[in-house]
Formats: structure tokens, sequence, C-alpha cells
């Protein structure tokens, strides 16, 4: 059975919050898409967002027994109206991704972490605020998003 849960507007440290929702449901697997908002503030340093997404992948790992996390990678923006550019908060999701990427690749038998496939083509899936997904780019996005279920099935399945 597959639930999805999304909470909006987040940051790493306001999510702690919300993992009793984990009690709740006893997943085996649970996907986290989160950084965005923590990178948006002007002064985020991306290690420091990426050491904390991945402590919390492993807390949810330990503490409500999930045999796999899934990181997907923290999207890009084009904000528009802010103190912080497009290009800032860009270079500092690309830098918190690969951190992020590497820090997965530590514990490959509970985490992983999934760079979103076919999201950024020639258009971008952006609604006019530049942040939020468009129709397409949620398409795109949960079309991603079934690739990793099936990714991270596979690999709990061939696990057990």
């Amino acid at each position: 059975m597959l639930h999805g849960i999304h909470v909006g507007g987040r940051t790493v440290e306001s999510l702690y919050g919300d993992l009793h929702v984990i009690w709740e449901f006893r997943p085996r697997i649970v996907i986290l898409n989160i950084g965005s908002n923590d990178l948006f503030a002007r002064r985020a340093r991306p290690e420091t967002v990426a050491s904390a997404i991945y402590d919390l992948a492993v807390h949810i790992h330990e503490r409500y027994n999930v045999s796999f996390v899934l990181v997907g990678q923290t999207l890009h923006r084009e904000a528009r109206g802010s103190s912080t550019s497009s290009v800032e908060y860009n270079h500092r999701v690309d830098l918190s991704n690969r951190i992020l990427k590497a820090l997965c690749e530590q514990d490959p038998d509970v985490l992983c972490y999934w760079t979103h496939r076919r999201l950024w083509n020639s258009r971008v899936p952006l609604l006019c605020d530049g942040v939020h997904l468009n129709s397409m780019g949620q398409y795109k996005f949960y079309m991603s998003l079934r690739m990793a279920i099936v990714h991270v099935v596979n690999k709990v399945l061939l696990k057990n």
C-alpha cells in the first residue's frame, strides 16, 4: 500500500514535528524531498542543510524502524522579487545536492539519493512565482517519483 503525505512550507528542523505520521502508517520506505526552504534563507550554508537532511533521514531509519529512506534532489527555483537571487539560490542547491548525494552513498543499504528524472529540459516547469511546479512540472515530478518508488522497492525486496 502506498500513502502520500505532503507537508508544504517546512524546513528540515520543523519537519521533525511532523514525524508522528510515520508512527501512524509504519511505512517500510520513506521518501523525503526537502531543503528548498532551508536553502532559500540568505545565510544558508549548503553543507549545513545537506547534513541536516542526512541526519533526518538517518533519524527516520533508526527511530521509526523504516527499512529505507530515499532522499530526493532539492529543486531549482527562479525566485522573483526576493532578496535571494535565483543564481545564488540555485548554486546553494547544487552544492547541497552534491554533498547530500555523497552522504547518502555512505549508507547504501538504508539511504538513497534520487536525482529527479526528466524534470528539467528545454521548458522550465515552474509557475509564474518561480518556486512551485506548474501542471507539467507536477506531472514530471510524479513520474520521477514513480521511478524512484520502483527503484527503492526493488532494492528493498532484493535486500529481504
